[in-house]
């Protein structure tokens, strides 16, 4: 059963559409022969807190799989915001607007839990969930700190004139290692809201916005190499 934490309510939203530009039904490809939809439906299991977590989906099979391992279904995605180029912001605040009204409830925070990223574990939904509540933050995203031979003032972009140039104006400044500031990426394993951030303040990163480091090294499913590689890091766990 679900313990409330500090009574609030958590809604989990799980955003799968049949369409994608890398492999064709991403969502519903196997690491050691669980479904990515399967594998984030156990992980939401395990995690304390969650009130309800729910499938939005355009495609019959995902939302079949997404059922049968105890994710709920409220509604089929329309095709308005299964496309390609759609952003995540409209997608969870149609999830979440439609889950409140088969429900009748109303979820204080809004997780988005994508299927990519298998390596997600209870843990970091757990933490994620604990900083949105405990320092009044509308925002929590997991992050990893960028290599810096791969950091944005080093980075490099073919003008229009097909020229190389840095991509920040700061890299012709830079000399040594030292003058260079972390920087850091979202690895796509937890995204944490306060209902008000996605229904009033229509921001994805919200002005007060905190974050959960992740320090081991993960991976989001894009390519059939990278299904691969999931399937050794996670081995047969």
């Amino acid at each position: 059963g679900v313990s409330l934490y500090k009574n609030k309510k958590i809604l989990a939203i799980i955003p799968a559409r049949g369409g994608s530009k890398g492999i064709k039904l991403k969502n519903l490809c196997k690491i050691n022969k669980k479904t990515l939809i399967e594998i984030t439906a156990n992980t939401v299991k395990d995690t304390k807190y969650i009130d309800e977590a729910v499938i939005s989906s355009d495609h019959d099979g995902i939302i079949e799989e997404a059922k049968k391992f105890g994710l709920s279904c409220y509604f089929k995605r329309p095709s308005n915001l299964s496309r390609d180029r759609i952003a995540d912001l409209p997608v969870l605040q149609h999830a979440l607007k439609t889950t409140e009204k088969a429900t009748g409830q109303k979820y204080d925070i809004i997780l988005m839990l994508q299927p990519t990223s298998p390596m997600r574990n209870s843990k970091d939904i757990e933490k994620v969930i604990c900083k949105v509540i405990n320092n009044d933050f509308d925002t929590v995203w997991t992050i990893f700190k960028v290599d810096h031979k791969f950091h944005p003032d080093k980075q490099l972009i073919i003008n229009q004139n097909q020229k190389l140039d840095y991509y920040s104006e700061n890299g012709h400044k830079i000399i040594a290692r030292q003058q260079l500031k972390d920087s850091y990426n979202r690895d796509g394993l937890v995204y944490g809201y306060t209902r008000k951030a996605l229904l009033e303040n229509n921001l994805i990163l919200g002005k007060n916005a905190g974050f959960v480091i992740t320090k081991r090294y993960t991976i989001n499913i894009d390519s059939i190499e990278d299904l691969k590689e999931a399937e050794l890091l996670l081995g047969s766990n």
